[in-house]
C-alpha cells in the first residue's frame, strides 16, 4: 500500500517541516560572514509552533484521498548559529531536519530525516523576494515554498512536477518564543528505549527495514576520545537514523543512515565553518564501512571501523592523504542495556 495511504507522515509531509520554521540567534566567529548574513534572513522564526494542514493525494494520482494533519514543531539554532535544527511530531511520527547555507553554491540547503523512509532527503534553493523561500529536491524536482510572516508564522505549499499540482498546504502558529532544547532532548533518550525501526510492510523498498540498519543501533551510545572530547549518538526519527553530536571548541553534527533502495550507507557531516560534507558507500567483508563523495571523486572519503562493543574509529581522507583518525571509546556508564 502506498505510504501516503497508510498515514499522512510520508516523505513530503515530514521532510519539509524542518524548512518552515527557521531562525537564527547568536552567530559566533566560527561561522563565515556570508553564512551569518544568510541565516539572519531567518532570524524571526525560532521557537515552538503548532502546525495544521492538508495532504491531497490527487496530486500523485490518487483522487479522493486526502488527509488533515496537525502536530508540533520546535526549532533551535545549533552549531554556533550556522544552522537550524527542527524536530517535528506529526501523527505520532518524529522527523528531524537541518537547514543551513552553503558557500560553494550560494544556496540554502536542508537535510531531512523522516520516520517512514530510510534515505536522507536533500533540497536546496533560495529566496524569491523578501519572504518566500523556494527549495527543490534535485532528484524528484518536488518544490517546497515557504512564505514567512512578520510574527514568525509560516504558510507553505508543496507541489509535484511536472504539473505542479498542489500536494500539501499548511500553516504554522507560534505557541512559545522559546523552543526549549530539542537537540538535548534527542540526545538524552536512554539507550534501549529508541530502537532500530524494523517495519517492512511497504511496497516501496525505500521505506523498509534492512538488516544493515542494525549497525546504526550498535553505534548509538556515549563516547570519549583520548584527548578528552565527548560524543553522544542516538537513533532519531522513529529509529531510522543515527544522530551524532560533538560539542566544545570544534562542534559538529553527523547524520548516518542506510538507504534500502540505494543499498549503501550515507553520512552527512555539518560544521559551523565548513560547507556540508556528504558521503556514501558499502559495508565491506572486513566489517568496515567505506564512504566517499559520489559527486566529487577527489573529495572527502572516510572509513568507519567498529571495535567490537567498545567503540569505533572514524578515519577521514582527501585523495591519498589521511586527514584525521579519531578513536571513539564507548563510556561504560552509557552501554546499551539491550
Amino acid at each position: 500500500m502506498n505510504a501516503f495511504v497508510r498515514q499522512p507522515r510520508s516523505l513530503v509531509l515530514l521532510s519539509f517541516l524542518g524548512l518552515l520554521l527557521l531562525g537564527c540567534r547568536q552567530l559566533q566567529d566560527s561561522v563565515p560572514p556570508v553564512v551569518q548574513r544568510a541565516m539572519h534572513r531567518l532570524a524571526n522564526t525560532p521557537g515552538t509552533f503548532t502546525i495544521e494542514g492538508r495532504l491531497d493525494l490527487a496530486a500523485i494520482g490518487q483522487p479522493g484521498l486526502a488527509f488533515d494533519f496537525a502536530g508540533e514543531v520546535r526549532v533551535q539554532s545549533v552549531l554556533d548559529g550556522a544552522g537550524l535544527l527542527t524536530v517535528s511530531e506529526v501523527g505520532g511520527s518524529q522527523s528531524v531536519s537541518y537547514l543551513g547555507y552553503r558557500r560553494d553554491s550560494g544556496q540554502y540547503f536542508t537535510f531531512g530525516l523522516e520516520g517512514d523512509r530510510t534515505a536522507i532527503a536533500y533540497s536546496a534553493g533560495g529566496f524569491s523576494g523578501s519572504s518566500v523561500l523556494r527549495l527543490v529536491d534535485p532528484f524528484t524536482q518536488m518544490v517546497t515554498q515557504s512564505t514567512y510572516g512578520k510574527d514568525g508564522d509560516v504558510a507553505y505549499e508543496v507541489r509535484v512536477p511536472p504539473s505542479q499540482a498542489l500536494l500539501l498546504e499548511a500553516k504554522t502558529t507560534r505557541t512559545a518564543a522559546a523552543s526549549g532544547d530539542p537537540l538535548e532532548a534527542l540526545l538524552a533518550v536512554p539507550l534501549g528505549s529508541a530502537r532500530v525501526n524494523r517495519s517492512a510492510d511497504s511496497t516501496d523498498p525505500a521505506e523498509n527495514y534492512h538488516p544493515a540498519h542494525e549497525l546504526l543501533g550498535r553505534l548509538a551510545g556515549d563516547y570519549t576520545t583520548a584527548d578528552g572530547r565527548s560524543m553522544r549518538a542516538r537513533l532519531v526519527a522513529d529509529g531510522r537514523y543515527l544522530l551524532q553530536h560533538v560539542g566544545g571548541e570544534d562542534p559538529f553534527l553527523r547524520i548516518m543512515s542506510y538507504s534500502t533502495s540505494g543499498g549503501f550507507y550515507q553520512i552527512v557531516e555539518l560544521r559551523p565553518a565548513k560547507d556540508p560534507v556528504y558521503m556514501q558507500g558499502p559495508k565491506l567483508p572486513d566489517g568496515s564501512i567505506r564512504l566517499s563523495d559520489p559527486f566529487n571523486p577527489s573529495g572527502a572519503s572516510a572509513v568507519v571501523t567498529l571495535d567490537g562493543k567498545d567503540g569505533f574509529t572514524f578515519a577521514t581522507s582527501r585523495g591519498v592523504l589521511t586527514v584525521d583518525t579519531v578513536v571513539w571509546t564507548r563510556s561504560a556508564a552509557a552501554s546499551d542495556p539491550g
